[in-house]
């Protein structure tokens, strides 16, 4: 994708317009510009936004799955509680049919923020991880993460490559094991790292 630069400079007395475009990119891509037009020359600012869907679970579990693992049927459930997503183990399994998952479309390349929030709700242990896709160890944006009973925001940021196609959380505790346990996520967002065009 290519990003063109460039300065505005328009004769308008006493007046400054505001314009908003969005553009749709592709599926879970847009742009949002802001420029303020005057009799000057002003830097334009883009973000481009990543749309997770349901993101703060007010439409209960809605653009969010478990997904088999291989021929591994999926072993864990979701529900919305207070406003969170209650991940619930619920077979002993391999770990990786357990991840809470959204589909995403990346820009190959492009460096991203992600930001969650996360608690415990009854694991034995927890060592959580966060990928771009679910089922590859390459694909780990963070691991190590541990639980405690508030919620704890989290903030990493990470470079999608060709392989990229979700963002998803899963306890490698859960391995063969973790029937019955559950923790909780909240307030997920992704965006493409702030730009400013000269």
């Amino acid at each position: 994708m290519k990003r063109q630069s460039g300065c505005i400079g328009i004769n308008i007395s006493y007046l400054i317009i505001q314009i908003q475009v969005i553009m749709q990119l592709k599926q879970g891509l847009r742009f949002l510009y802001t420029q303020a037009l005057g009799y000057y020359r002003i830097p334009v600012t883009y973000l481009i936004l990543i749309q997770i869907l349901n993101g703060d679970f007010s439409n209960g579990t809605t653009s969010w799955e478990v997904s088999d693992y291989g021929a591994i049927l999926a072993s864990a459930s979701l529900s919305v509680v207070d406003g969170a997503v209650k991940i619930l183990k619920t077979a002993d399994r391999d770990w990786r049919s357990s991840f809470l998952r959204q589909t995403i479309t990346y820009i190959d390349g492009s460096t991203y923020k992600l930001s969650f929030k996360i608690k415990d709700g009854d694991t034995t242990s927890a060592n959580i991880y966060v990928r771009d896709v679910y089922d590859n160890s390459g694909q780990t944006i963070k691991s190590g993460i541990s639980l405690t009973d508030s919620f704890v925001e989290h903030t990493y940021y990470f470079t999608a490559n060709s392989n990229s196609v979700d963002i998803s959380f899963g306890n490698v505790e859960w391995n063969n094991a973790g029937n019955g346990e559950y923790f909780f996520i909240d307030d997920v967002s992704i965006q493409e790292n702030p730009t400013t065009l000269k």
